[in-house]
């Protein structure tokens, strides 16, 4: 059980790293209630590069406990 979760994390890192506008995406209709103009709350590219190095640290730990629980 502990795999399939490293498993689904690494996928969640991994599309972080590659995509990041598609978790953005996805929780842009969660925004609607809680923003004037929810159309204008996109991250700049900045902030896109900062969700990335977020999602490489991400599967750097997500490596690290793979590594300790396999030995």
């Amino acid at each position: 059980m502990f795999y399939v979760l490293l498993g689904l994390f690494a996928v969640m890192g991994l599309i972080q790293l590659v995509k990041p506008q598609l978790p953005w995406r996805m929780n842009r209709p969660l925004q609607r209630p809680f923003v004037k103009d929810y159309e204008a709350t996109e991250p700049t590219a900045t902030g896109y590069t900062m969700m990335r190095i977020t999602g490489a640290l991400f599967l750097a730990m997500v490596a690290f406990m793979a590594i300790i629980q396999a030995t």
